[in-house]
């Protein structure tokens, strides 16, 4: 990437193959949202009746705002789409250090179909896709994709996020 000699992105076109594989869940943590690249297969999921579950950071536990404004521009359409969206607490417990600052979501997680899990740097932004040298790494293994979707269901927990959801008419 920095030197411009890349053509397109392996870490890109590895997760993207998994996520085009998905028959019944998807369940992504990732503290940092602007799905540009990623935006056509969430909803392809979805079409195909996948279950999304996406945890990401609310405005209030988030450190780069100018992110969470981006995200905000695709966060309606995918809850319409029936995306469950969940965003990090800036009051959960485990939003505390000891030293009393506050801290917000930082996982890049994916699991697919309670099969395979994805771990890695890349956020689910153009920065992270385009310009950033990131890394991944997939388990398949269904026994350690559901402890980590049982970990994934605790930081989605009303405790940890507040699930966004569309009441009459507005986003809540």
């Amino acid at each position: 990437k920095a030197e411009r000699l890349m053509v397109g992105n392996e870490i890109l076109d590895e997760v993207n193959a998994l996520l085009d594989g998905a028959v019944s869940s998807v369940y992504i943590s990732n503290a940092y949202v602007v799905p540009l690249d990623f935006y056509q297969r969430l909803n392809q999921l979805r079409d195909r009746n996948v279950d999304v579950y996406l945890s990401t950071n609310s405005l209030s536990s988030n450190d780069v705002w100018a992110v969470y404004s981006g995200w905000i521009n695709y966060r309606t359409d995918l809850i319409d789409r029936g995306v469950h969206v969940h965003e990090f607490r800036h009051d959960a417990d485990f939003a505390q250090s000891p030293m009393g600052a506050r801290s917000g979501l930082h996982s890049k997680i994916m699991v697919i179909d309670g099969k395979y899990s994805v771990f890695g740097s890349m956020n689910l932004d153009p920065r992270s896709v385009w310009l950033n040298t990131e890394t991944i790494v997939v388990i398949e293994s269904e026994e350690f994709a559901q402890a980590v979707i049982a970990t994934l269901q605790v930081e989605m927990s009303h405790e940890k996020s507040w699930e966004v959801r569309r009441i009459d008419g507005s986003i809540v």
